[in-house]
C-alpha cells in the first residue's frame, strides 16, 4: 500500500489482486484492510445502496474509489473532497457523449485523456454528493471544474499508471482578479473589465482580488494606483484581498513588491535548460520579421536561441533578456465566453520573454506566478489577452502550477472600431463620474454585457443576482457611443 498526501488529503493505494471472492465483497475487504492498516485497528467497510462502498466508526471524511486493477482512499477532516481511479477501457469512446460536452469532446481526444476526464468528473460528483444530474452538469476548465449550484473543485492528478489515472477533487473558494496597471485613470473599458469579474466571482459566493500590476517602473505611479482604488470603491467594487494596503494572505499585492517570488521561480524555469539570453532589440525584430497574419504580433524568430536545447550557459555579463523556448505543440483550452480555442506555440507564439534587458519581469511570468500563489481560480479580462493563454497554461504546466478558468470579454472601442485608452478623456473615470452616478453607470455596463437591454440604472446586488457566467457576449468588441 502506498501512502502519499496531498493538499492535507492522505491517499491510499494498494493493488485490488485477485479473489475467489465476488467482486464488491472482495473491494470492500481490500478497502477495509487498507483502512486498518491505516488506523493500526480493525475497521470495517460497508455499501451504500447505490453500491458505493463506506467505512463504519470512522471520525474523517473519506472517499473510495475503485477501479478494475486498484483500490484508492481519500481521508481528510474537512467534506468536499472524492476520489476517483478509473482503468481505460476502449468503451470510453462510444459513450464519450454520455459524459463530455461538445466542447470537452474537443479538449479530450485521445482515450488517456478521457479517462482523464471521467475520474475527473466523477471525483467531482462525489465530493459535490450530487444527485441525479448526469456528468455532462459538470463543467472542466483548466485545472478546475464548476458545478452549477454546488461550487468549484480543484482537480489534481494523484496517480497515472500506463493504463490508469486517479483524480482527487476538492472544493475551494471561487476566487477572481481585477488586475490593472497604474499607468493612467481607468476608463470605461478597464472599468467593464472590473465589473464582469466581480460579478462573476460574487455570483457563485467566492471572492474578489485588486492586485496592482505596476512592473513598468517608468509608466506605473502609485498616485494612478490609489485612484484606481477610490473609483472602485466610488462604484461598489470592494474587494476581498489585495489594494495597495496588502489585505490578505497572499501578498504582496503589488507586483513591484515580489521581485524575490518571481526570481525563485525563473530559476526554475532555467533549471529546465530551455530559457537563454537574447540581445535582439525590438527594433531588430521588426525588422526581420513579419506581423502574424490578423494582428500586429511578431513572432520572433529565434535569433538568439541555442543551436540545441535543452542548454546551460553562464549567462553573459552584458544587459539582455531572458526568453523561453516553446516547443512545437498546439495548445488547446476552453474558453468560457470564446469555447474552445487552440494556439499552437512555435507558430502563434515564438520563444517569449520571461525576464526584460532593463531587469522588469516580464508579464506573462508574473501574471502566471501570481494568479497561482493567489489561488485564482478564474481569470476574467479583456479579450486582446486572449492569444496570451496559451504561453501561460505553457508556463503552469513547466512549473507544475494550477491554472485558472479562462473567461475573456469583449473589448469597447470607439464608434470608429479604435480602442478605448486612458487619452480618450470623454470615457475617462473623471468625466464618468461628473456624468453618472454608480448605479447609471453600472446600469451602462450591464447593458454592454446584455443583461440590462433597457439601461436601466442597477446596483450591484441587482447585477450579481441578474448575471450568469457563461452568458457574456461572443463578440470580440463592443463599440461605444460616447
Amino acid at each position: 500500500m502506498t501512502h502519499t498526501s496531498v493538499d492535507g488529503i492522505t491517499i491510499l493505494s494498494a493493488p485490488l489482486g485477485e479473489s475467489s471472492l465476488p467482486r464488491r465483497e472482495h473491494e470492500r475487504a481490500v478497502a477495509a484492510r487498507m483502512l486498518s492498516d491505516y488506523y493500526g485497528r480493525e475497521v470495517s467497510v460497508g455499501h451504500h445502496p447505490d453500491g458505493a462502498p463506506y467505512p463504519v466508526g470512522i471520525p474523517e471524511e473519506i472517499s473510495i474509489s475503485h477501479s478494475a486493477s486498484r483500490v484508492v482512499i481519500a481521508i481528510g477532516r474537512e467534506k468536499g473532497f472524492g476520489i476517483d481511479t478509473e482503468t481505460l477501457r476502449p468503451q470510453l469512446e462510444r459513450v464519450k457523449d454520455k459524459f463530455l460536452t461538445p466542447d470537452e469532446q474537443l479538449l479530450f481526444p485521445t482515450l488517456a485523456d478521457k479517462l482523464w476526464a471521467w475520474s475527473a468528473k466523477e471525483a467531482v460528483y462525489k465530493a459535490a454528493r450530487i444527485e441525479g444530474p448526469p456528468l455532462t452538469g459538470i463543467k472542466i476548465a483548466g485545472d478546475y471544474a464548476r458545478v452549477d449550484g454546488a461550487g468549484v473543485y480543484r482537480l489534481t492528478e494523484t496517480d497515472r499508471q500506463e493504463d490508469s489515472v486517479t483524480v482527487l477533487a476538492r472544493k475551494v473558494t471561487p476566487t477572481g482578479r481585477f488586475a490593472p496597471s497604474p499607468s493612467g485613470r481607468m476608463h470605461l473599458g478597464n472599468l467593464f473589465s472590473a465589473v464582469i469579474s466581480y460579478l462573476s466571482v460574487k455570483s457563485c459566493g467566492g471572492k474578489w482580488i485588486l492586485r496592482i500590476e505596476d512592473l513598468d517602473p517608468q509608466r506605473s505611479k502609485e498616485a494612478f494606483s490609489r485612484q484606481i482604488e477610490e473609483d472602485l470603491l466610488w462604484l461598489g467594487l470592494e474587494w476581498d484581498e489585495g489594494g495597495l494596503d496588502d489585505r490578505g494572505q497572499n501578498g504582496p499585492y503589488r507586483q513591484s513588491r515580489r521581485g524575490d517570488i518571481y526570481d525563485s521561480y525563473l530559476k526554475r524555469l532555467k533549471a529546465t535548460g530551455y530559457t537563454y539570453p537574447c540581445r535582439c532589440t525590438r527594433a531588430e525584430i521588426m525588422a526581420t520579421q513579419a506581423p502574424h497574419s490578423g494582428d500586429s504580433r511578431v513572432v520572433y524568430g529565434g535569433n538568439c536561441r541555442p543551436a540545441s536545447l535543452p542548454a546551460f550557459t553562464a549567462e553573459p555579463s552584458e544587459p539582455h533578456a531572458t526568453r523561453l523556448y516553446v516547443p512545437d505543440r498546439t495548445i488547446t483550452f476552453l474558453d468560457r465566453t470564446y469555447g474552445v480555442q487552440s494556439t499552437n506555440l512555435a507558430s502563434d507564439s515564438g520563444d517569449f520573454i520571461v525576464r526584460r534587458a532593463d531587469g522588469a519581469w516580464a508579464y506573462q511570468l508574473a501574471v502566471v506566478v501570481d494568479d497561482a500563489m493567489m489561488g485564482v481560480t478564474e481569470v476574467v479580462r479583456g479579450s486582446d489577452l486572449l492569444m496570451s493563454s496559451a504561453q501561460q497554461i505553457y508556463l503552469y504546466k513547466l512549473l507544475g502550477l494550477i491554472a485558472p478558468e479562462w473567461a475573456h470579454v469583449p473589448l469597447l472601442t470607439a464608434p470608429d472600431g479604435r480602442r478605448l485608452a486612458k487619452r480618450d478623456h470623454s470615457m475617462a473615470m473623471d468625466s464618468l463620474r461628473q456624468k453618472y452616478t454608480p448605479e447609471q453607470l453600472l446600469g451602462r455596463i450591464a447593458h454592454l454585457a446584455g443583461f440590462n437591454p433597457e439601461g436601466k440604472p442597477m446596483s450591484l446586488s441587482e447585477m450579481i443576482s441578474c448575471y450568469r457566467p457563461g452568458n457574456d457576449t461572443r463578440a470580440m468588441t463592443i463599440a461605444v457611443k460616447e
